[in-house]
């Protein structure tokens, strides 16, 4: 339920009312009567991809499968009135052989009738020609089925689907049986297209690939049409068993590629090989096997079907629509800003924080101007160089068109002293928010417009609008800063700068006096810029810089540390009121810096902490000894107090002993070392009572 083919048809079966084919007269008849029995949705169960996926809102309960241990999904399809199984992913081939085959085997148990339908590829059509040998661009008609023969990685697919059909004959209508081979799936955020969609929408490449010379038809369906048909299989069921699911087109992949490049990107397209494709990891080798494909089938029982279809003309009828949807489903609609405010307060700053972090254009006057020039120039100069032979007759005349106005322009510039006249600056403006880079990613404008004239011409409406005095949806601005401060602070920030910056920037001192009184007085108008949001309903948010951030960015050829900018208060308020950027992420090659970035700070911060362990080691070991020495040295004093104290006890017992009993001790020790008698120790008691000098004492 988590992949696009299953997630899109469980979104629309959950939505659609059980038998709504054959209700369809008695709701007329309802509405007539403005009653009628509550509507019964179709309960969707499935299994996801792998564990932890996210499964879909509108799942009323996901089943888990493991290939080995399949009682648990055995019993939730025994339940299950249909059953639907797709096994254009990979790795399903297996799981719906023996998921078909045990409701077969199980029919007998079945409480009411089941219906299983298999969602195959037309890779299984892969290699089959057509029938007529004298013309190989004949349609290969659906009945043809038998015949088919499959693209040599959907071998074991095509066996699968002879399985699945052969399941449901003889059944006597308790068991049917049917396979979709559904052509290349396209629309709500693309599945096999995306690559295309993708680059197309960064327009990077700027040339959008085409595999091979692209001359290969390719049969197309719409996700909606087909789950349109799954129903009409669920609720019709039809005779014929074997479907082809496709629309109406017979378009080659240079077309399809030009109709995507075209309409979200460049228009360019550039013919690469196959091979290439797969090593530059552009697209998977299941993906080019389908964009390689070239088949002109001709499907026969989806026209008997009640569909109400989105693409049946083909995907390039409807590539506007599958655009939107695109962008919907991939929540990569265009984000558009507008900074305003007066001279100091910062606005470029803030509107190239304002674009990395959302990814998005950075849009200014002197830019604008710039780049319309320079492309001016650009055309107007190939007619003088080598190639100008080369040209095509619309070149030609294109860069004699170009060479033309630059000229004017160049004369109109003389007579005005360097200013560029308002309506060419609208014409450039307007051009410039609506290139497919704008309209895809989005844009900040910076400090423009400045007054609702300019406002009212740069977002005018086109001429084929319903409401020709509300602004172009396409271009106006969805959110407008504008940032504000006192004359005394704005001053001082400009006083500030570098002298060099602010003499290039033109804030000088005496300039910014009549730079901030100009914009006062125009502000004091009942016109102003922010009034025409107020009334458009784009209600500006107003940010007091001198309350919030109180430093102005210098821009710098350096790289610049965003990520640490983005922590300003100014900053924290505005993405607040935006919230989430709309776009892929970060690219591989941001990811890498990013990672790199990363790994330096960790490794610095690594370098750090072991730095301060040492040293918290080095000051533990210097204290360590220093706390030594004094435990030595007092030790040792209370060593020599000790043996003072005891000197200083035991002199008297020593004169003691040394006058009264030592003598007659060393006398009676030595007679018995003399006489060696055989009981020393009681000769030398004799001796001592015998010789005892005070013999008053015993």
């Amino acid at each position: 339920m988590d992949l696009y083919c299953a997630r899109e048809i469980s979104r629309i079966l959950a939505q659609t009312e059980v038998g709504k084919l054959a209700n369809e007269d008695e709701d007329e008849d309802d509405e007539e009567e403005g009653g009628g029995a509550p509507k019964v949705l179709y309960q969707v169960v499935g299994t996801l991809s792998q564990a932890g996926a996210q499964a879909p809102r509108w799942v009323k309960e996901i089943v888990e499968y493991d290939p080995t241990q399949k009682d648990g999904l055995k019993d939730t399809l025994m339940g299950c009135q249909t059953v639907i199984w797709d096994i254009a992913v990979p790795d399903q081939v297996d799981g719906c052989s023996w998921a078909v085959e045990m409701l077969r085997d199980e029919m007998d148990l079945f409480e009411e009738n089941k219906l299983f339908l298999c969602i195959s590829s037309v890779l299984t059509w892969g290699k089959t020609r057509s029938a007529d040998p004298e013309d190989a661009e004949a349609p290969i008609m659906e009945e043809e089925y038998r015949r088919r023969r499959p693209h040599n990685r959907f071998k074991t697919h095509i066996d699968c689907e002879k399985l699945v059909v052969k399941c449901g004959r003889k059944t006597k209508g308790k068991f049917k049986t049917y396979v979709a081979a559904s052509g290349l799936q396209y629309g709500a955020g693309e599945d096999v297209f995306h690559a295309l969609f993708k680059s197309a929408w960064h327009q990077l490449p700027a040339a959008l690939p085409v595999f091979g010379p692209g001359t290969n038809v390719l049969p197309t369906i719409h996700i909606h049409d087909l789950a349109a048909l799954a129903i009409n299989v669920i609720e019709a069921q039809p005779e014929t068993k074997y479907l082809i699911a496709s629309d109406e087109s017979r378009s080659t992949l240079l077309e399809l590629t030009t109709a995507i490049a075209e309409a979200l990107g460049t228009g360019k397209v550039a013919h690469i090989t196959a091979e290439d494709g797969v090593e530059n990891e552009t697209v998977t080798q299941q993906e080019l096997d389908l964009l390689t494909l070239d088949l002109r089938l001709e499907p026969v029982a989806i026209k008997d079907m009640a569909i109400q279809w989105k693409g049946q003309a083909g995907f390039i009828e409807s590539v506007q629509a599958t655009i939107a949807e695109f962008k919907t489903a991939r929540n990569l609609t265009p984000l558009k800003l507008c900074v305003l405010g007066p001279p100091g307060s910062g606005k470029t700053p803030y509107a190239e924080r304002l674009c990395n972090h959302y990814k998005l254009h950075h849009i200014h006057k002197e830019g604008v101007i710039d780049e319309a020039v320079k492309k001016l120039t650009e055309s107007a100069d190939r007619l003088k160089s080598e190639d100008a032979d080369a040209l095509t007759s619309e070149e030609q005349s294109q860069a004699e068109e170009d060479r033309d106005l630059l000229e004017q322009l160049n004369a109109s510039l003389a007579e005005s002293g360097g200013v560029h006249e308002a309506e060419q600056i609208y014409t450039w403006f307007k051009a410039k928010l609506r290139s497919m880079a704008c309209l895809n990613q989005g844009y900040v404008l910076d400090g423009y417009p400045e007054t609702e004239d300019e406002a009212k011409a740069i977002f005018v409406a086109a001429d084929d609008a319903e409401d020709p005095d509300a602004p172009d949806p396409l271009t106006v601005p969805e959110f407008v800063f504008a940032l504000d401060a006192s004359d005394d602070f704005l001053m001082q920030r400009v006083r500030e700068l570098p002298e060099g910056y602010a003499v290039s920037q033109g804030m000088t001192e005496e300039g910014m006096v009549v730079a901030l009184k100009t914009y006062r007085d125009r502000n004091l108008l009942e016109k102003t810029v922010l009034n025409y949001f107020d009334y458009q309903e784009i209600h500006p948010y107003y940010l007091d810089i001198e309350g919030l951030d109180g430093f102005l960015e210098v821009p710098t050829t350096l790289p610049v540390d965003f990520a640490a900018l983005d922590e300003g208060e100014v900053m924290k308020k505005a993405t607040g009121v935006v919230g989430e950027p709309r776009n892929y992420g970060p690219t591989a090659a941001e990811k890498l810096v990013h990672d790199r970035v990363a790994e330096v700070k960790a490794r610095e911060e690594d370098e750090l902490e072991a730095m301060l362990e040492a040293q918290r080691a080095a000051d533990s070991q210097k204290t360590f000894k220093s706390d030594q020495k004094k435990w030595d040295a007092s030790l040792k004093l209370v060593k020599q107090q000790e043996e003072e104290a005891m000197e200083a006890s035991s002199s008297p017992l020593r004169t003691f002993l040394v006058r009264h009993v030592m003598p007659t001790l060393t006398q009676g020790l030595v007679e018995v070392s003399k006489n060696r008698p055989d009981d020393p120790v009681d000769y030398l008691a004799e001796y001592l009572f015998r010789h005892n000098p005070t013999p008053g004492i015993n």
